[in-house]
Protein backbone atom coordinates (compact mmCIF):
# COMPACT_ATOMS: atom_id res chain seq x y z
CA UNK A 1 0.00 0.00 0.00
CA UNK A 2 0.62 3.16 -0.82
CA UNK A 3 1.16 6.77 1.92
CA UNK A 4 -1.83 7.76 0.50
CA UNK A 5 -4.00 4.95 2.25
CA UNK A 6 -2.89 6.00 5.63
CA UNK A 7 -4.40 8.72 5.04
CA UNK A 8 -7.28 7.51 3.77
CA UNK A 9 -7.83 5.02 6.62
CA UNK A 10 -7.27 7.83 8.63
CA UNK A 11 -10.24 9.26 7.77
CA UNK A 12 -12.25 6.58 7.55
CA UNK A 13 -11.17 5.95 11.01
CA UNK A 14 -11.88 9.26 11.77
CA UNK A 15 -15.20 8.92 10.97
CA UNK A 16 -16.43 5.91 13.18
CA UNK A 17 -14.54 7.56 15.91
CA UNK A 18 -16.83 10.63 15.62
CA UNK A 19 -19.56 8.17 15.29
CA UNK A 20 -18.66 6.61 18.45
CA UNK A 21 -17.68 9.94 20.11
CA UNK A 22 -21.02 11.77 18.79
CA UNK A 23 -23.82 9.05 19.61
CA UNK A 24 -22.96 8.60 22.93
CA UNK A 25 -22.73 12.42 23.69
CA UNK A 26 -26.08 12.85 22.06
CA UNK A 27 -27.18 10.11 24.27
CA UNK A 28 -25.61 11.58 27.31
CA UNK A 29 -27.18 15.07 27.11
CA UNK A 30 -30.72 13.19 26.73
CA UNK A 31 -29.78 11.03 29.43
CA UNK A 32 -29.36 13.34 32.01
CA UNK A 33 -32.03 15.31 31.12
CA UNK A 34 -34.39 12.30 31.55
CA UNK A 35 -32.81 10.54 34.28
CA UNK A 36 -31.04 13.21 36.19
CA UNK A 37 -27.13 13.08 37.06
CA UNK A 38 -27.17 10.75 39.93
CA UNK A 39 -28.09 8.29 37.49
CA UNK A 40 -26.26 8.98 35.01
CA UNK A 41 -23.42 8.91 37.20
CA UNK A 42 -24.13 5.63 38.25
CA UNK A 43 -24.07 4.49 34.70
CA UNK A 44 -20.64 6.25 34.47
CA UNK A 45 -20.16 4.16 37.61
CA UNK A 46 -20.82 0.85 35.76
CA UNK A 47 -18.59 1.60 32.68
CA UNK A 48 -15.92 2.48 34.65
CA UNK A 49 -16.32 -0.69 36.65
CA UNK A 50 -16.70 -2.80 33.50
CA UNK A 51 -13.49 -1.29 31.78
CA UNK A 52 -11.40 -3.48 34.46
CA UNK A 53 -12.61 -6.46 33.51
CA UNK A 54 -12.76 -5.59 29.88
CA UNK A 55 -8.61 -5.37 30.11
CA UNK A 56 -8.60 -8.83 32.26
CA UNK A 57 -10.49 -10.03 29.14
CA UNK A 58 -8.31 -8.50 26.20
CA UNK A 59 -5.34 -9.35 28.77
CA UNK A 60 -3.01 -7.15 26.22
CA UNK A 61 -3.96 -9.81 23.20
CA UNK A 62 -5.33 -7.22 20.55
CA UNK A 63 -1.74 -5.20 21.09
CA UNK A 64 0.11 -7.83 20.77
CA UNK A 65 -1.30 -9.49 18.01
CA UNK A 66 -1.22 -6.78 16.24
CA UNK A 67 2.57 -6.28 16.35
CA UNK A 68 3.75 -9.64 15.64
CA UNK A 69 1.07 -10.71 13.23
CA UNK A 70 2.05 -6.74 11.38
CA UNK A 71 5.54 -8.55 11.52
CA UNK A 72 4.80 -11.42 9.12
CA UNK A 73 2.01 -9.75 6.94
CA UNK A 74 3.20 -10.96 3.88
CA UNK A 75 3.05 -14.74 4.78
CA UNK A 76 -0.71 -15.52 5.45
CA UNK A 77 0.07 -19.19 6.97
CA UNK A 78 2.21 -17.21 9.54
CA UNK A 79 -0.68 -15.05 10.92
CA UNK A 80 -3.38 -17.91 10.63
CA UNK A 81 -1.26 -20.27 12.80
CA UNK A 82 -0.24 -16.94 15.24
CA UNK A 83 -3.66 -15.52 15.20
CA UNK A 84 -5.14 -19.19 16.20
CA UNK A 85 -3.98 -19.34 19.21
CA UNK A 86 -4.02 -15.92 20.63
CA UNK A 87 -7.77 -16.05 19.45
CA UNK A 88 -7.82 -19.35 22.02
CA UNK A 89 -5.91 -17.57 24.48
CA UNK A 90 -8.48 -14.40 24.34
CA UNK A 91 -11.65 -16.86 24.76
CA UNK A 92 -10.24 -18.22 28.25
CA UNK A 93 -9.54 -14.97 29.56
CA UNK A 94 -12.68 -13.49 28.45
CA UNK A 95 -14.32 -16.23 30.34
CA UNK A 96 -12.40 -15.92 33.56
CA UNK A 97 -13.19 -12.18 33.31
CA UNK A 98 -16.52 -12.63 32.72
CA UNK A 99 -17.38 -15.11 35.73
CA UNK A 100 -15.54 -12.72 38.19
CA UNK A 101 -17.53 -9.69 37.53
CA UNK A 102 -20.71 -11.62 37.41
CA UNK A 103 -19.94 -13.17 40.84
CA UNK A 104 -18.74 -9.65 42.04
CA UNK A 105 -22.42 -8.11 41.46
CA UNK A 106 -24.11 -10.78 42.73
CA UNK A 107 -22.59 -11.66 45.97
CA UNK A 108 -20.74 -8.46 46.94
CA UNK A 109 -23.15 -6.18 49.04
CA UNK A 110 -21.38 -2.85 48.01
CA UNK A 111 -22.24 -3.71 43.97
CA UNK A 112 -25.99 -4.49 44.45
CA UNK A 113 -27.07 -1.24 43.60
CA UNK A 114 -25.49 -1.81 40.35
CA UNK A 115 -25.90 -5.43 40.03
CA UNK A 116 -28.88 -4.72 37.30
CA UNK A 117 -26.44 -2.26 34.98
CA UNK A 118 -23.64 -4.83 35.48
CA UNK A 119 -25.48 -7.59 34.26
CA UNK A 120 -26.39 -5.65 30.99
CA UNK A 121 -23.28 -3.70 30.55
CA UNK A 122 -21.05 -6.56 31.18
CA UNK A 123 -22.05 -8.24 27.74
CA UNK A 124 -19.37 -5.83 26.24
CA UNK A 125 -17.05 -7.90 27.70
CA UNK A 126 -18.26 -10.95 25.81
CA UNK A 127 -18.58 -8.79 22.17
CA UNK A 128 -14.99 -7.17 22.75
CA UNK A 129 -13.46 -10.27 22.35
CA UNK A 130 -15.89 -12.36 20.20
CA UNK A 131 -15.63 -9.40 17.80
CA UNK A 132 -12.26 -9.50 16.48
CA UNK A 133 -11.50 -6.36 15.81
CA UNK A 134 -7.50 -6.36 16.03
CA UNK A 135 -8.01 -8.72 13.05
CA UNK A 136 -9.11 -5.16 10.75
CA UNK A 137 -6.09 -3.45 12.11
CA UNK A 138 -3.85 -6.19 10.62
CA UNK A 139 -4.93 -6.12 7.53
CA UNK A 140 -5.99 -2.16 7.59
CA UNK A 141 -9.37 -2.71 7.04
CA UNK A 142 -10.82 -0.09 8.94
CA UNK A 143 -14.18 0.98 6.47
CA UNK A 144 -15.85 -2.96 7.83
CA UNK A 145 -15.39 -1.15 11.10
CA UNK A 146 -16.34 2.52 10.81
CA UNK A 147 -19.49 1.52 8.70
CA UNK A 148 -20.59 -0.81 11.16
CA UNK A 149 -19.93 1.25 13.62
CA UNK A 150 -21.77 4.18 12.58
CA UNK A 151 -25.39 1.54 12.04
CA UNK A 152 -24.80 0.44 15.77
CA UNK A 153 -24.43 3.84 16.88
CA UNK A 154 -28.01 5.37 15.03
CA UNK A 155 -30.13 2.48 16.34
CA UNK A 156 -28.64 2.92 19.71
CA UNK A 157 -29.65 6.63 19.51
CA UNK A 158 -33.10 6.22 18.60
CA UNK A 159 -33.10 3.44 20.57
CA UNK A 160 -32.49 5.91 23.75
CA UNK A 161 -35.17 8.31 22.63
CA UNK A 162 -37.57 6.32 21.67
CA UNK A 163 -37.46 4.31 25.16
CA UNK A 164 -35.49 6.35 27.81
CA UNK A 165 -38.42 8.40 29.70
CA UNK A 166 -38.13 8.31 33.08
CA UNK A 167 -35.69 7.00 35.56
CA UNK A 168 -37.09 3.56 36.07
CA UNK A 169 -35.66 3.77 32.04
CA UNK A 170 -32.01 3.49 33.79
CA UNK A 171 -31.60 -0.25 32.34
CA UNK A 172 -32.96 0.90 28.53
CA UNK A 173 -29.92 3.68 28.55
CA UNK A 174 -27.23 1.33 29.39
CA UNK A 175 -28.32 -1.68 27.28
CA UNK A 176 -28.26 0.89 24.48
CA UNK A 177 -24.97 2.44 25.44
CA UNK A 178 -23.60 -1.10 25.72
CA UNK A 179 -25.11 -1.81 22.16
CA UNK A 180 -23.77 1.48 20.63
CA UNK A 181 -19.77 0.53 21.86
CA UNK A 182 -20.08 -3.15 20.70
CA UNK A 183 -22.95 -3.98 19.00
CA UNK A 184 -20.92 -3.81 15.77
CA UNK A 185 -19.05 -6.92 17.09
CA UNK A 186 -21.42 -9.48 16.02
CA UNK A 187 -21.55 -8.45 12.49
CA UNK A 188 -17.44 -8.19 12.65
CA UNK A 189 -16.96 -11.79 14.21
CA UNK A 190 -18.19 -13.29 10.64
CA UNK A 191 -16.79 -10.70 8.13
CA UNK A 192 -13.60 -11.29 9.57
CA UNK A 193 -13.36 -14.56 7.97
CA UNK A 194 -12.96 -12.83 4.37
CA UNK A 195 -9.12 -12.31 5.84
CA UNK A 196 -8.51 -14.89 7.85
CA UNK A 197 -10.58 -18.13 9.10
CA UNK A 198 -9.53 -18.95 12.54
CA UNK A 199 -9.36 -22.28 14.46
CA UNK A 200 -9.23 -21.47 18.41
CA UNK A 201 -6.24 -23.83 19.16
CA UNK A 202 -4.04 -23.85 22.48
CA UNK A 203 -0.59 -25.53 22.05
CA UNK A 204 3.13 -25.79 23.35
CA UNK A 205 4.23 -22.81 21.52
CA UNK A 206 1.75 -20.61 22.74
CA UNK A 207 3.64 -20.63 26.29
CA UNK A 208 5.95 -18.32 24.38
CA UNK A 209 3.34 -15.43 24.29
CA UNK A 210 2.55 -15.61 28.05
CA UNK A 211 5.69 -13.17 29.02
CA UNK A 212 4.88 -10.26 26.41
CA UNK A 213 0.89 -10.13 26.67
CA UNK A 214 0.94 -10.54 30.49
CA UNK A 215 3.57 -7.30 30.53
CA UNK A 216 1.21 -5.27 27.94
CA UNK A 217 -1.69 -6.20 30.76
CA UNK A 218 -0.16 -4.81 32.98
CA UNK A 219 0.95 -2.18 31.25
CA UNK A 220 -3.03 -1.67 29.69
CA UNK A 221 -3.99 -1.86 33.88
CA UNK A 222 -1.71 0.35 35.11
CA UNK A 223 -2.61 2.94 32.34
CA UNK A 224 -6.54 1.98 33.43
CA UNK A 225 -5.91 2.78 36.92
CA UNK A 226 -4.77 6.42 36.01
CA UNK A 227 -7.36 7.02 33.84
CA UNK A 228 -10.45 5.37 35.04
CA UNK A 229 -9.85 5.20 38.53
CA UNK A 230 -10.29 9.24 38.72
CA UNK A 231 -14.37 8.10 37.98
CA UNK A 232 -14.24 5.45 40.30
CA UNK A 233 -13.02 7.01 43.27
CA UNK A 234 -14.56 10.28 42.82
CA UNK A 235 -18.00 7.69 43.20
CA UNK A 236 -16.27 6.16 46.29
CA UNK A 237 -14.76 9.19 47.62
CA UNK A 238 -17.96 11.66 46.88
CA UNK A 239 -21.04 10.71 45.22
CA UNK A 240 -22.56 10.09 41.75
CA UNK A 241 -23.15 13.57 41.17
CA UNK A 242 -19.24 14.68 41.42
CA UNK A 243 -19.23 11.08 39.31
CA UNK A 244 -21.71 13.13 36.67
CA UNK A 245 -19.91 16.21 37.01
CA UNK A 246 -16.82 14.89 36.41
CA UNK A 247 -17.89 12.48 33.63
CA UNK A 248 -19.06 15.68 31.67
CA UNK A 249 -14.79 17.25 31.52
CA UNK A 250 -13.85 13.51 31.10
CA UNK A 251 -16.15 12.88 27.55
CA UNK A 252 -14.92 16.57 26.43
CA UNK A 253 -11.37 14.57 26.49
CA UNK A 254 -12.10 11.49 25.16
CA UNK A 255 -13.34 12.86 22.36
CA UNK A 256 -9.90 14.42 21.37
CA UNK A 257 -7.98 11.07 23.24
CA UNK A 258 -9.79 9.49 20.78
CA UNK A 259 -8.81 11.25 17.47
CA UNK A 260 -5.37 11.00 18.37
CA UNK A 261 -5.57 7.23 18.69
CA UNK A 262 -7.08 7.04 15.19
CA UNK A 263 -3.87 7.67 13.41
CA UNK A 264 -1.79 5.73 15.98
CA UNK A 265 -4.17 2.85 15.04
CA UNK A 266 -3.83 3.50 11.28
CA UNK A 267 0.23 3.55 11.33
CA UNK A 268 1.04 1.19 14.35
CA UNK A 269 0.59 -2.31 11.53
CA UNK A 270 2.46 0.19 9.10
CA UNK A 271 5.54 0.98 11.39
CA UNK A 272 5.94 -2.25 12.76
CA UNK A 273 6.31 -3.81 9.17
CA UNK A 274 8.64 -1.05 8.42
CA UNK A 275 10.60 -1.84 11.74
CA UNK A 276 11.10 -5.32 11.43
CA UNK A 277 11.42 -5.05 7.79
CA UNK A 278 15.17 -6.98 6.13
CA UNK A 279 15.30 -3.59 3.67
CA UNK A 280 17.26 -0.86 4.51
CA UNK A 281 14.81 1.36 2.78
CA UNK A 282 12.05 0.32 4.90
CA UNK A 283 13.77 1.00 8.01
CA UNK A 284 14.62 4.32 7.00
CA UNK A 285 10.69 4.64 6.14
CA UNK A 286 9.91 3.96 9.54
CA UNK A 287 11.82 7.12 10.84
CA UNK A 288 10.06 9.37 8.15
CA UNK A 289 6.86 7.99 8.96
CA UNK A 290 6.95 8.50 12.74
CA UNK A 291 8.24 11.61 11.80
CA UNK A 292 5.32 12.92 10.16
CA UNK A 293 2.58 11.36 13.06
CA UNK A 294 4.81 13.30 15.96
CA UNK A 295 4.52 16.61 14.02
CA UNK A 296 0.95 16.03 12.76
CA UNK A 297 0.00 15.40 16.63
CA UNK A 298 0.76 17.73 17.83
CA UNK A 299 -0.45 20.44 15.39
CA UNK A 300 -3.73 19.00 15.91
CA UNK A 301 -3.46 18.89 19.78
CA UNK A 302 -2.13 22.23 20.71
CA UNK A 303 -5.32 23.92 18.73
CA UNK A 304 -8.07 20.99 20.05
CA UNK A 305 -6.03 21.98 23.92
CA UNK A 306 -6.53 25.92 22.88
CA UNK A 307 -10.30 25.78 21.68
CA UNK A 308 -11.08 23.79 25.19
CA UNK A 309 -9.64 26.27 27.07
CA UNK A 310 -11.20 29.39 25.38
CA UNK A 311 -14.80 27.25 24.89
CA UNK A 312 -14.66 24.70 27.38
CA UNK A 313 -17.96 26.61 29.34
CA UNK A 314 -19.56 26.54 25.67
CA UNK A 315 -18.63 22.86 25.58
CA UNK A 316 -19.97 21.50 28.69
CA UNK A 317 -23.15 23.77 28.30
CA UNK A 318 -23.42 22.23 25.18
CA UNK A 319 -22.64 18.52 25.73
CA UNK A 320 -24.19 18.10 29.05
CA UNK A 321 -26.24 21.33 30.07
CA UNK A 322 -26.50 23.90 33.66
CA UNK A 323 -26.24 21.20 35.74
CA UNK A 324 -22.96 20.56 35.11
CA UNK A 325 -20.93 23.93 34.87
CA UNK A 326 -18.72 22.87 37.53
CA UNK A 327 -16.96 20.45 35.23
CA UNK A 328 -15.76 23.76 33.50
CA UNK A 329 -11.94 23.70 35.90
CA UNK A 330 -11.10 20.25 35.14
CA UNK A 331 -11.55 20.33 31.54
CA UNK A 332 -8.98 23.09 31.46
CA UNK A 333 -6.77 20.61 33.83
CA UNK A 334 -7.31 18.15 31.19
CA UNK A 335 -6.36 20.08 28.05
CA UNK A 336 -3.52 20.42 29.68
CA UNK A 337 -2.95 16.98 30.15
CA UNK A 338 -3.71 16.05 26.58
CA UNK A 339 -0.35 17.47 25.38
CA UNK A 340 1.56 14.94 27.63
CA UNK A 341 -1.14 12.24 26.97
CA UNK A 342 -0.36 12.48 23.24
CA UNK A 343 2.90 11.96 24.13
CA UNK A 344 2.53 8.72 25.81
CA UNK A 345 0.64 7.28 23.29
CA UNK A 346 2.95 7.99 20.43
CA UNK A 347 6.08 6.75 22.37
CA UNK A 348 4.10 3.57 23.97
CA UNK A 349 2.35 2.70 20.67
CA UNK A 350 4.66 3.66 18.06
CA UNK A 351 8.28 3.38 19.36
CA UNK A 352 8.55 1.13 22.41
CA UNK A 353 6.36 -1.40 21.73
CA UNK A 354 6.89 -2.08 18.23
CA UNK A 355 10.39 -2.37 19.31
CA UNK A 356 10.31 -4.79 21.93
CA UNK A 357 9.94 -2.73 24.73
CA UNK A 358 7.01 -3.03 26.57
CA UNK A 359 8.82 -3.61 29.47
CA UNK A 360 9.86 0.17 29.76
CA UNK A 361 6.46 0.90 29.00
CA UNK A 362 5.26 -1.35 31.54
CA UNK A 363 7.14 1.10 34.24
CA UNK A 364 6.13 3.92 32.94
CA UNK A 365 3.11 3.33 33.65
CA UNK A 366 3.00 1.40 36.56
CA UNK A 367 5.07 4.93 38.14
CA UNK A 368 2.18 6.90 36.66
CA UNK A 369 -0.53 5.15 38.09
CA UNK A 370 0.92 4.45 41.76
CA UNK A 371 1.89 8.31 41.86
CA UNK A 372 -2.55 8.90 40.32
CA UNK A 373 -3.90 6.46 43.14
CA UNK A 374 -1.81 8.69 45.98
CA UNK A 375 -2.95 11.96 44.84
CA UNK A 376 -6.53 10.69 44.29
CA UNK A 377 -6.30 9.96 48.02
CA UNK A 378 -5.15 13.11 49.10
CA UNK A 379 -6.66 15.64 46.55
CA UNK A 380 -10.68 14.27 45.89
CA UNK A 381 -11.61 14.14 49.15
CA UNK A 382 -9.95 18.12 48.91
CA UNK A 383 -10.85 19.34 46.00
CA UNK A 384 -13.48 16.63 44.36
CA UNK A 385 -13.64 15.91 40.63
CA UNK A 386 -11.04 19.23 39.93
CA UNK A 387 -8.53 17.10 42.78
CA UNK A 388 -8.89 14.14 40.42
CA UNK A 389 -7.75 16.36 37.16
CA UNK A 390 -4.49 17.88 39.33
CA UNK A 391 -3.75 14.25 39.72
CA UNK A 392 -4.51 12.85 35.92
CA UNK A 393 -2.35 15.95 34.59
CA UNK A 394 0.81 15.12 36.98
CA UNK A 395 0.57 11.11 36.21
CA UNK A 396 0.48 11.82 32.52
CA UNK A 397 3.99 14.08 33.25
CA UNK A 398 5.27 11.69 34.98
CA UNK A 399 4.85 8.92 32.37
CA UNK A 400 5.80 11.34 29.43
CA UNK A 401 9.02 11.71 30.91
CA UNK A 402 10.10 8.46 31.90
CA UNK A 403 9.28 7.45 27.78
CA UNK A 404 10.86 10.61 26.08
CA UNK A 405 13.90 9.56 28.16
CA UNK A 406 13.36 5.68 27.24
CA UNK A 407 12.86 6.45 23.46
CA UNK A 408 15.63 8.79 23.32
CA UNK A 409 17.61 7.26 20.57
CA UNK A 410 14.69 6.47 18.50
CA UNK A 411 14.36 10.35 18.73
CA UNK A 412 17.64 11.45 17.99
CA UNK A 413 17.39 9.31 15.02
CA UNK A 414 14.34 11.13 13.39
CA UNK A 415 15.90 14.43 13.77
CA UNK A 416 12.65 16.38 14.12
CA UNK A 417 12.93 19.95 13.62
CA UNK A 418 10.06 21.74 14.94
CA UNK A 419 11.36 25.34 14.72
CA UNK A 420 9.70 25.42 11.09
CA UNK A 421 6.68 24.99 12.97
CA UNK A 422 6.79 27.53 15.95
CA UNK A 423 5.88 30.71 13.64
CA UNK A 424 2.65 28.72 12.25
CA UNK A 425 1.91 27.44 15.73
CA UNK A 426 2.28 31.27 17.54
CA UNK A 427 0.25 32.76 14.74
CA UNK A 428 -2.57 29.74 14.26
CA UNK A 429 -3.01 30.40 18.45
CA UNK A 430 -3.29 33.68 18.21
CA UNK A 431 -5.90 33.67 15.74
CA UNK A 432 -7.86 31.51 17.79
CA UNK A 433 -7.62 34.32 20.70
CA UNK A 434 -8.76 37.01 18.51
CA UNK A 435 -11.82 35.13 17.20
CA UNK A 436 -12.76 34.55 20.42
CA UNK A 437 -12.91 37.86 21.69
CA UNK A 438 -14.36 39.09 18.55
CA UNK A 439 -17.36 36.75 19.24
CA UNK A 440 -17.94 37.14 23.06
CA UNK A 441 -19.64 40.81 20.83
CA UNK A 442 -21.84 38.80 18.62
CA UNK A 443 -25.40 38.69 20.84
CA UNK A 444 -26.09 34.63 19.81
CA UNK A 445 -26.74 32.01 21.87
CA UNK A 446 -23.83 30.19 23.47
CA UNK A 447 -24.25 27.31 21.03
CA UNK A 448 -24.03 29.26 17.88
CA UNK A 449 -20.79 31.32 18.93
CA UNK A 450 -19.42 28.08 20.12
CA UNK A 451 -19.77 26.34 16.41
CA UNK A 452 -19.06 29.28 14.55
CA UNK A 453 -15.98 30.32 16.60
CA UNK A 454 -14.59 26.63 16.45
CA UNK A 455 -14.96 26.52 12.37
CA UNK A 456 -13.81 29.57 11.68
CA UNK A 457 -10.59 28.95 14.41
CA UNK A 458 -9.93 26.11 12.74
CA UNK A 459 -9.96 27.32 9.36
CA UNK A 460 -7.42 30.07 10.29
CA UNK A 461 -5.41 27.21 11.77
CA UNK A 462 -5.52 25.43 8.95
CA UNK A 463 -4.55 28.38 6.22
CA UNK A 464 -1.75 29.66 8.55
CA UNK A 465 -0.11 26.27 8.61
CA UNK A 466 -0.42 25.98 4.86
CA UNK A 467 0.58 29.36 3.89
CA UNK A 468 3.77 28.25 5.96
CA UNK A 469 3.83 25.35 3.52
CA UNK A 470 3.25 22.43 6.30
CA UNK A 471 4.63 19.46 4.81
CA UNK A 472 1.26 17.35 6.41
CA UNK A 473 -1.17 20.12 5.39
CA UNK A 474 0.56 19.84 1.69
CA UNK A 475 0.13 15.97 2.29
CA UNK A 476 -3.91 16.01 2.85
CA UNK A 477 -3.82 18.57 0.14
CA UNK A 478 -2.80 16.34 -2.23
CA UNK A 479 -4.80 13.26 -1.08
CA UNK A 480 -8.11 15.27 -1.18
CA UNK A 481 -7.52 16.45 -4.87
CA UNK A 482 -6.15 13.62 -6.33
CA UNK A 483 -9.77 11.76 -4.87
CA UNK A 484 -11.53 14.86 -6.44
CA UNK A 485 -9.39 14.81 -9.87
CA UNK A 486 -10.00 11.11 -10.09
CA UNK A 487 -13.41 11.07 -9.38
CA UNK A 488 -14.02 14.10 -12.02
CA UNK A 489 -12.36 11.68 -14.63
CA UNK A 490 -14.75 8.91 -13.76
CA UNK A 491 -17.73 11.04 -14.17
Amino acid sequence: MNQKSLIKNSIILFIKNVAAIVAPMVMYKYAAIKLGVANVGAVEFVKSLNSYFLLIAMMGISTFAIRECSKVRNNQKDIVHIASQLYAISIVTTFFSYVIFVFLATFVEFFHPYKRLIYIYSISILLTTYGLEWIYNIYEDFATIALSTVICEFIAVIGVILCVRSVQDIAAYTFFLMIAANGYDIYTHFHARKHVRLTPRLSRESVQYFKPIAIIFFTNVASAIYTNADITMVGWLRDDSEVGIYSAAVKIYNVIHVMVSVGIIVVIPRLTQYLHSYFCKEKGAYYVLLNKVVKAFYIFVIFCSSICVLYGNDMILFVSGEEFTNAFRPLIVLAVTLLFATGNMIMSSAILIPMDREKVTLTATVTGASLNLILNLVFIPKWGCFGAAITTLVSEFMVFVITVYSSRDVLRNMRISLMRDIMPLTIGLLSNGTVYFIVKFIHWSSRYKFFFAAIISALLYYITHFVFRNEIVKEVNRFLWGNIKSKSKKS
